[in-house]
């Protein structure tokens, strides 16, 4: 745990004097009703999934968890399309280079946990590799990770997001 602690501090030294605060918009406001159904809505689903496979996929508590999920985050929806200051502008997601950006940092997001949980996993379950061997195999991932975002960010810059995309979903 110790371990970790310079390097948060070195984060906050760096990026303290390099992040700007955004300045407040006019006009916007906290939306606590968006808030109010958005907290329990994703609390009952979350809770109905994790706690689904104990409870049993059909019992009461799973089936009632989830449809209270359901109805709060459908509430959600609703307060959102109303309110001067939401707190998800579902217009957004009309526009094709927004919906395209938000669906492959949701898979990114998703492949990225997916694997570094389970890569390490099988390395050691499956494989019988120690900890720092799994480690070192999965390091030229890491590497990549660290050069080609930056190289990706300028190509993206000079040529457009839409290029890459659809062939970044794939590769």
């Amino acid at each position: 745990f110790y371990v970790n602690l310079p390097v948060i501090l070195l984060g906050f030294l760096v990026a303290g004097p390099a992040v700007q605060e955004t300045p407040r918009q006019k006009g916007e406001r906290v939306d606590w009703l968006g808030l109010a159904f958005f907290t329990p809505g994703m609390t009952a689903l979350v809770t109905a999934i994790m706690k689904g496979n104990n409870w049993g996929w059909g019992a009461p508590a799973t089936l009632g968890t989830a449809a209270a999920a359901l109805l709060l985050l459908a509430g959600f929806i609703l307060v959102e399309r109303r309110v001067a200051s939401p707190i998800i502008r579902f217009e957004l997601f009309r526009n094709p280079t927004f919906l395209a950006c938000s669906v492959v940092a949701l898979s990114l997001g998703g492949f990225i946990a997916v694997g570094s949980f389970m890569a390490p996993l099988y390395l050691q379950s499956v494989r019988n590799e120690a900890p720092y061997i799994a480690g070192l195999m999965l390091l030229p991932i890491s590497t990549l990770v660290v050069i080609v975002p930056p190289l990706i960010g300028r190509m993206v810059d000079r040529r457009g997001p839409m290029k890459f995309l659809p062939p970044g979903q794939f590769f």
